[in-house]
């Protein structure tokens, strides 16, 4: 099997964990997409979902611009990394809770996943723009490219079979495991990257993350 183009100065195992984290990040959207109409729909009638959808959609908005500022500040890797921690951590305790208070976690993690899923997508793919140069790592960027499709499989499959054989509600662990493993990989994906970004070419990643964090919460209220 042939080995994983790369760009001079970049190691493999950079690209390596650019594309499994791809596909981790890309699964764990679509499980939790999946995971969050599942559980509404079994605890409210369809036509509740346009009231919430646009109080979600509000959020997000704000939400959207809070996490583009602070890509633009900080490092995009820690922040991608700890939004994926603390996601992590709330699709656990929703799990926990689920069984207890049905209706009101059904709501609350609607609006979890409404916000934070299409950010982690955006904010994965403003660390690969940042840390490959598309000019000169077409194939590298492919190569992830590759792996994100793989990942929209294997996210769809997963949902289906946990749901299955376990329940609905397990889908919300294993996301969870998915975020947790998509944060560790990230400290690989980061590594080497430069310290410092001038300040108008991350202005303008911070601008294309929001654009795609609107363009998913757009599209998951489909």
């Amino acid at each position: 099997m042939a080995r994983p183009p790369s760009e001079p100065g970049v190691p493999r195992s950079v690209v390596m964990a650019s594309a499994v984290c791809a596909a981790t990040v890309i699964a764990s959207q679509l499980a939790g997409k999946t995971a969050r109409d599942a559980i509404f729909l079994e605890n409210f009638d369809v036509h509740r979902l346009p009231i919430l959808l646009a109080v979600s959609s509000a959020l997000a908005i704000v939400t959207t611009f809070w996490f583009a500022r602070r890509l633009a500040r900080g490092a995009p890797s820690r922040i991608v990394q700890a939004t994926n921690i603390m996601s992590a951590g709330l699709l656990v305790a929703e799990w926990q809770l689920l069984d207890q208070l049905p209706r009101p976690i059904s709501v609350v993690l609607y609006i979890h996943q409404t916000l934070l899923g299409p950010i982690l997508v955006s904010g994965f793919w403003s660390i690969i723009s940042e840390r490959f140069d598309p000019h000169s790592a077409r194939r590298t960027v492919g190569t992830v490219g590759l792996g994100a499709t793989i990942g929209g499989l294997a996210g769809a499959i997963l949902a289906e079979r946990v749901a299955a054989m376990i329940g609905t509600s397990a889908i919300l662990p294993t996301v969870a495991v998915l975020q947790l493993a998509a944060a560790w990989q990230l400290s690989t994906v980061g590594r080497g990257q430069a310290a410092e970004v001038a300040a108008e070419p991350t202005e303008k990643l911070a601008g294309a993350a929001a654009n795609i964090c609107s363009l998913h919460s757009t599209a998951s209220s489909a």
